[in-house]
């Protein structure tokens, strides 16, 4: 009991030291215990102390079984490591025991969730060669795999292959493919003919049905189906909820996502991360910066920490209001803290600098980057060209542009324009049009912004081409 309790805390080397401890007065965990261990382990990525605990129930004469090894098996498929999966589910006739439908569907339920499709289904038809009975789970991982990615046929085919009868799951997984295209109309059909055949909708279907008519802006129909789940005496879930403050944000009603928040509350739910930051999100782009600061403190209160998308949201709402400066302290404040913010964060307060054409301060961040060997992106190096480009600091722009093709970064198609863009507002066309050597060296194919930054570039620098004439700006 003593031990099964350290293992539900989270406290499992606890645990295992005072197994050692029991061992030496000859007792020994059940072995339901022991399985619990091993599983906390396997949770937590300590594969090899999982597997020397292994070989010390061996000792304790407890004999290996397949639900044993498919607690390793679904280990090494949580790591991607499918070849380390696959070898234990072949050696597995080696110890004497014989994989069954339930460490085969663990293999192909991680398969489709890593959209290896062709290998999962391939390993379906193995399993009927090995003389083993597909059931409607490994089936059902197959289909929501294919729905995933978007093969409805392909899916709909398996299901007549194998002859399995469709169950709650198979629906589910073909009408949350159809919301998340905003495909309503084929959603709506799949859920009366669910209905129709005597299978009752869960919260995720209702769910994903309010997800996609949020999808396509039916907020109204969105909350028929909420009316639905409570009046079937349903209970939604905080996503049920977190979908329509979505929906609500997005659409600039703030007041009501904020209500629905509050309605979750009083439900009994308890919001959690996504819900949090999707509503500071909504209150941050509307300009609500102490509502959106007042979630802040409201997460922390109920024990949630920060995430990075919080702290990011939180910043760049300051940046698009001007307050920079209080973006940047926050910022030192989460540094000071030992939090790591993460690329977008540092975009967002150097981009926000930039605008206010304080450079020095931008090209601090840019450094402090390169000490916390965070790489600068394309696109945050994109925002401190165009400051630069903007205040007609054109040798600042090219020297970070050389130092970010120095550090490994390629330019894209925005940068090269923004470029392009500030030297010829300057009437430099030469520069510019280096620029576009440069571009055309790496295959990127110039479009319209870059063409009319060209066109008035010549018209300042009172320079003309013919385009009769073989010439370095022919290859455009």
């Amino acid at each position: 009991m003593l031990l099964d309790c350290y293992v539900k805390e989270n406290l499992s080397n606890v645990a295992l030291n005072l197994t050692f401890q029991l061992k030496q007065l000859n007792i020994f965990p059940s072995i339901g215990v022991c399985n619990s261990l091993l599983r906390s382990f396997l949770r937590s990525e300590q594969i090899d102390l999982a597997w020397n605990f292994l070989e010390e129930m061996q000792s304790q004469q407890f004999a290996l079984n397949v639900s044993i090894i498919t607690l390793f098996i679904h280990s090494y498929c949580i790591k991607g490591d499918f070849q380390g999966g696959w070898k234990l589910l072949m050696r597995m006739q080696q110890h004497g025991i014989s994989a069954d439908v339930v460490a085969y569907t663990t293999f192909i339920d991680s398969l489709c969730k890593m959209s290896l499709l062709k290998e999962a289904v391939s390993l379906m038809f193995k399993m009927i060669q090995f003389g083993i009975s597909l059931d409607s789970v490994s089936v059902s991982s197959v289909i929501d795999g294919l729905c995933k990615v978007g093969k409805i046929d392909k899916a709909v085919s398996i299901l007549e292959i194998f002859n399995i009868p469709p169950n709650i799951y198979v629906y589910n997984s073909f009408i949350s493919k159809f919301c998340a295209d905003g495909n309503m109309a084929a959603a709506f059909n799949i859920f009366h003919e669910m209905s129709e055949l005597g299978f009752c909708a869960d919260c995720f279907t209702y769910t994903a049905m309010m997800s996609g008519y949020c999808k396509i802006k039916e907020i109204d129909m969105a909350c028929c189906f909420l009316g639905k789940i409570i009046k079937r005496g349903i209970e939604p879930s905080v996503t049920t909820y977190t979908t329509l403050v979505d929906c609500y944000c997005k659409s600039g009603e703030v007041d009501k996502a904020e209500y629905m928040f509050h309605k979750m509350i009083s439900e009994g739910l308890v919001p959690d991360l996504v819900a949090y930051n999707t509503l500071m999100n909504g209150f941050g782009k509307h300009g609500c910066l102490h509502k959106a600061f007042g979630l802040l403190d409201m997460m922390k209160s109920a024990g949630l920490s920060p995430d990075n998308i919080t702290y990011n949201t939180l910043i760049h709402s300051l940046m698009v209001r001007g307050f920079v400066t209080e973006a940047k302290d926050l910022l030192d404040e989460l540094i000071r803290r030992g939090f790591s913010p993460d690329i977008v964060t540092f975009t967002s307060v150097a981009g926000g600098f930039t605008k206010k054409g304080n450079f020095k301060e931008a090209f601090l961040i840019w450094l402090y980057m390169n000490e916390q060997n965070i790489k600068p992106d394309v696109v945050m190096c994109n925002a401190l060209v165009n400051g630069y480009c903007q205040a007609h600091r054109l040798e600042e722009a090219n020297a970070l542009y050389k130092e970010m093709v120095n550090v490994g970064l390629v330019p894209d198609l925005i940068l090269y324009n923004t470029l392009i863009q500030g030297f010829c507002r300057a009437g430099d066309i030469d520069g510019a049009c280096s620029f576009v050597d440069s571009m055309v060296k790496q295959s990127i194919v110039p479009n319209d912004v870059t063409y009319k930054a060209l066109v008035l570039g010549y018209k300042l620098s009172h320079r003309t081409i013919r385009v009769d004439v073989p010439c370095r700006y022919n290859k455009l």
